[in-house]
């Protein structure tokens, strides 16, 4: 029941227009985010439509929850506003092709901004490689007891996660970053790949990444057909560090709807 009541809440507070003309856009947060991580693109976003939610609430049970917990609460999020074009960045980017697995006929379009992109039988990060891991379990670790990954080291944090942004930036960060339940990176995809293929896709890579690395999107994106490409030359939250830029990319994606 109190998850349902801050979806409403979200609902109310994230849309930033109450027009009703143009594309509706969703963003979906990465892991150790909630939506709290969208609000300097959502006041750049000249777009009549943006709403964002947070995936899960800190006062849950963690080890309840999965990738597909947080994609029926997509689902049940955008039921009623008709087509949407759903943005995921990093884990993200698992999260609204599990959506799609579930409530295809709500999804207009998708978008990936420094995202993983599973296939069906894949989980979120099984492409990533070494070097990947690399600057991430350095500032993380995983507490198997609580299922969590707790951050151990905010500094090291920082440095592979934010590591292009000004020190008013970096208080922002510290502000907004939580543990991530370890469930929703284990859990296995499930859409219909041929339909998925036919649906119109667009992928922002962020050049100068660290914790997924533009090779690693690359590899994932690779793999995809009916999509277009762009990028921006941020690290892995250029929502925050090159909000103007990524704000004129999302633009320029839906313009075309």
């Amino acid at each position: 029941m109190r998850f349902a009541l801050l979806l409403l809440i979200s609902t109310l507070l994230s849309c930033s227009s109450a027009a009703t003309s143009g594309p509706v856009l969703v963003l979906i947060h990465g892991a150790h985010f909630d939506e709290r991580s969208w609000d300097l693109l959502k006041h750049q976003l000249s777009v009549d439509r943006v709403y964002s939610l947070s995936l899960f609430d800190e006062s849950e049970d963690q080890k309840s929850l999965s990738l597909d917990v947080y994609a029926r609460r997509v689902c049940d999020f955008v039921k009623d506003l008709g087509k949407v074009v759903l943005l995921g960045h990093s884990q993200g980017g698992a999260v609204i092709n599990q959506v799609f697995g579930i409530c295809p006929e709500n999804i207009n379009s998708l978008i990936y901004v420094s995202a993983t992109i599973p296939f069906p039988g894949e989980k979120a990060f099984d492409l990533l490689e070494a070097r990947d891991d690399e600057y991430y379990f350095s500032a993380i670790i995983e507490n198997k007891k609580k299922e969590i990954f707790e951050i151990k080291d905010e500094n090291l944090f920082i440095k592979g996660f934010a590591q292009d942004f000004d020190e008013n930036q970096k208080v922002r960060l510290l502000k907004l970053i939580r543990a991530e339940p370890i469930k929703p990176s284990k859990t296995k995809l499930s859409f219909n790949i041929d339909r998925f293929q036919r649906l119109k896709k667009f992928v922002i890579y962020t050049k100068n990444d660290r914790i997924i690395t533009f090779d690693t999107q690359k590899k994932y994106a690779d793999r995809l057909q009916n999509t277009e490409f762009f990028d921006i030359q941020s690290g892995h939250l250029p929502m925050i560090s090159y909000t103007h830029e990524l704000s004129l990319l999302i633009e320029n994606i839906l313009g075309d709807f």
